[in-house]
């Protein structure tokens, strides 16, 4: 069942695992990730299994009633949002938690004068400016970063995690960098604590809430599976999160935003970044705290990226400028737009879409002679849009709620996974860290676990994780990036 594919930069001797039921005549202990593997310098291609399926069938999730209804995904990108200091090689140890110390190092490029971790661009040219708080003001940016592999040589019981994300069809970019986040994470655990033995059966969703729903009762009847990385996409996390809920298994989302989520009353639910009804509101109100008084708001017409652009014309309150509030459908020409904004003359234009009309609206911008500051939102916050937009691009604004990276996590990304990461990979690596930093302090049941993750208080590579009863992060932040 399901296919197989090589990931150079993997040892021979690691296996990640499918489903059970995808495989025959393997030993399971053998898959287990394990020390002693070769370097990544030396180690060659191996073969990684992936738990497809065939046709999706209807959700085995059961929902209550009463729960507040969230939207199926209508596209990967919406999908993602409804779902996107010193020079010391090692600094001291951060914190110690449930007596596991985890180790920071610092990356060593450029901080805030704080003495954290300097944070790292993902995507070429566009740099971590600065993070905001939920009123939109300058967030100081926490110190250290835990680390996969803790200080190593602890001592666990075995463990198996599951991985849910679509590693095809559509949505196979996203999981392709977030589930690289998670094997990286899982690698240097494993290789620093041999005697802890991690196993992961990673699972394609496909992208497809039915068949996330599908997979989610295999994962929570499977009593070896302790927590879950995933799933991604709201859609999935929707489908799956009730089944996941009544099982006491804790899952963890790098990526699905949706504010809805939280809402479900599922006591088992952890979401990796802040939710999509922060960002829009939090960057409109730096915008004006820095003296912006006269924005344009545009928006690409789709029914998230309206309720979206609302939410950033309410936060503006006064600035926000009636004449050239305009919609412009995906694949237009955004002509006419231009012509509004050109005849208001903001100080600046606040785009909601994707990064195909984020580009293309900046250049006829900037070719019309507006040099307004050119604010975008986390569905522009992709490599392509740099590429779209060419030098118009230089000097303007992109915000999303995933984090940066650190220059260490960027180099060692590269070097086991041989691909470069992207939005969401340091937020999965985090939260697999945290995962495994629990297993290794002797949480390695279900319920154990769940209780480590509603205590844990720690910073990772993209943020500070400490979460709410329902499974929001306490402190959620925003980062806004500037193309140079």
């Amino acid at each position: 069942v399901g296919g197989t594919r090589d990931l150079t930069g993997h040892s021979a001797s690691e296996t990640w695992v499918p489903a059970a039921e995808a495989y025959s005549g393997r030993d399971a202990a053998a898959t287990t990730m394990g020390a002693g593997a070769a370097s990544p310098a030396t180690m060659g291609p191996a073969t990684v299994d992936l738990a497809t399926s065939g046709p999706a069938g209807p959700t085995s999730a059961t929902k209550d009633a009463a729960a507040q209804p969230v939207s199926a995904d209508p596209s990967p990108r919406a999908s993602r949002r409804w779902l996107v200091g010193g020079a010391a090689a090692v600094a001291v140890v951060l914190a110690v938690v449930t007596g596991i110390l985890w180790a920071s190092r610092d990356s060593g490029t450029v901080g805030d004068g704080s003495g954290a971790v300097a944070r790292a661009a993902l995507y070429p040219g566009v740099l971590p400016l600065t993070q905001l708080d939920a009123q939109g003001g300058k967030a100081p940016i926490a110190t250290g970063t835990l680390e996969a592999a803790g200080v190593g040589g602890a001592v666990c019981e075995p463990v198996t995690i599951a991985a849910m994300g679509p590693l095809t069809g559509d949505g196979a970019d996203l999981g392709s960098r977030t589930f690289g986040g998670i094997r990286l994470a899982v690698d240097q655990f494993s290789r620093a604590n041999p005697d802890c033995r991690i196993t992961v059966k990673e699972f394609d969703t496909t992208g497809d809430p039915r068949e996330a729903g599908r997979l989610a009762a295999l994962v929570a009847n499977d009593p070896s599976i302790v927590a879950v990385l995933g799933p991604m996409f709201s859609g999935e996390v929707n489908a799956s999160g009730q089944t996941f809920s009544d099982a006491g298994l804790s899952f963890l989302t790098p990526v699905a935003s949706n504010s809805g989520l939280s809402k479900q009353g599922w006591g088992t639910f952890f979401r990796g970044m802040a939710d999509n009804d922060m960002e829009a509101p939090a960057v409109a109100r730096y915008l004006t705290g820095t003296g912006l008084r006269d924005i344009c708001v545009i928006s690409n017409g789709t029914d998230h990226e309206t309720t979206e652009s609302r939410a950033v014309i309410a936060a503006l309150g006064g600035a926000a400028d009636r004449n050239c509030i305009a919609t412009v459908d995906p694949g237009a020409d955004p002509g006419a737009a231009v012509t509004a904004i050109a005849a208001a003359r903001p100080d600046g234009v606040y785009y909601v879409g994707g990064p195909e009309g984020a580009g293309a609206l900046v250049q006829k911008l900037r070719k019309a002679g507006v040099t307004a500051t050119f604010v975008a939102g986390e569905g522009s916050y992709e490599s392509t849009y740099t590429a779209l937009a060419g030098a118009a691009s230089t000097g303007t604004l992109l915000s999303c709620v995933c984090g940066p990276a650190t220059d260490r996590f960027l180099a060692d990304y590269h070097n086991f996974n041989r691909s470069v990461p992207g939005a969401f990979s340091a937020e999965s690596y985090d939260l697999t860290a945290i995962v495994l930093g629990g297993t290794a302090s002797g949480h390695t049941t279900r319920d154990g676990l769940l209780s480590y993750l509603r205590s844990f208080d720690g910073t990772g590579v993209a943020r500070t994780y400490r979460w709410t009863p329902t499974g929001e992060l306490a402190d959620p932040r925003i980062w806004l990036y500037r193309v140079e």
